[in-house]
């Protein structure tokens, strides 16, 4: 009886430490890419906006930010962090090439190598990249419909993510105001509407949470016709967001199976 439970607990052990074993690393990918152009006529881009670019990778939180709130200078930034379990980067430029506003935004969130901790715990990580900025001060030349037009790609990847808990997001945001900060865009099936006082804008998210699959998209583009008034002032924004999260957590099954190993052993001890 006695060597019967040492068997079974012996069973049991192998067969936690071959599903230990098998933890391979738990990966989680997200990237977006997106220009944003204002084509038309304008007499000035007088102001440029950029409120940060930041890249996280957390557990423990390590961040990266560059910033340029206001200038009358073409913005140039970008971030970088990366730690022994995931990396991040962000790039933002906003310019006005042959007199036509852009906004150029790339953001990426890699996770990898999360397993179990000590014991089988709970252990997760995280990485997001994160960019916005504009220009204003921008002035027509005449009553017109000009083009805002939103040129965008992005990835996203759990192929090498184990089952348990991986999520990989992307999201862009777009808005383009009047002097009075009414949003000029419309909303539809795809671009959504958010509400945020005077900075109402439109996002489209694509999230991924299935195991084992991917998502690619490649030259998206989205244009809205919109008026503005001859000599008044407008403004555009541009957000581009990246998130990659995994966490490993003990399937039921080998922790069952490590309970009963222990219990046949505790059992063989006592007689």
């Amino acid at each position: 009886m006695g060597k019967g439970l040492t068997i079974c607990a012996m069973v049991v052990l192998v067969l936690v430490a071959v599903n230990t074993a098998r933890a391979g690393p738990y990966a989680a990918s997200a990237s977006e890419q997106n220009d944003v152009t204002v084509s038309g006529s304008w007499t000035s881009v007088g102001h440029y906006l950029s409120d940060q670019c930041d890249s996280w990778v957390g557990n423990p939180a390590l961040w990266d930010l560059d910033s340029q709130v206001e200038g009358s200078s073409p913005v140039d930034l970008s971030t970088n962090i990366s730690d022994s379990y995931g990396s991040a980067s962000t790039s933002i430029t906003v310019n006005v090439p042959g007199g036509v506003p852009t906004i150029s935004i790339d953001s990426d969130a890699e996770v990898h190598d999360v397993q179990p901790g000590p014991g089988g715990t709970f252990n997760e990580h995280w990485a997001m990249g994160y960019s916005n900025g504009g220009a204003n001060w921008m002035q027509s030349t005449a009553n017109q419909t000009v083009d805002f037009t939103v040129d965008y790609s992005y990835v996203l990847d759990l192929l090498d993510a184990a089952p348990h808990q991986a999520t990989a997001e992307v999201r862009i945001c777009v808005g383009f105001w009047d002097a009075s900060h009414v949003l000029g865009l419309s909303a539809d099936s795809e671009w959504q509407f958010v509400e945020d006082g005077d900075s109402d804008h439109l996002c489209k998210t694509v999230t991924l949470t299935s195991i084992g699959s991917s998502v690619t998209s490649g030259a998206l583009s989205k244009t809205w016709q919109v008026s503005v008034t001859e000599n008044a002032w407008h403004s555009f924004w541009s957000h581009g967001e990246a998130y990659a999260h995994t966490a490993a957590i003990p399937e039921p099954a080998t922790m069952l199976l490590a309970g009963a190993g222990l219990l046949a052993l505790l059992f063989r001890r006592k007689r």
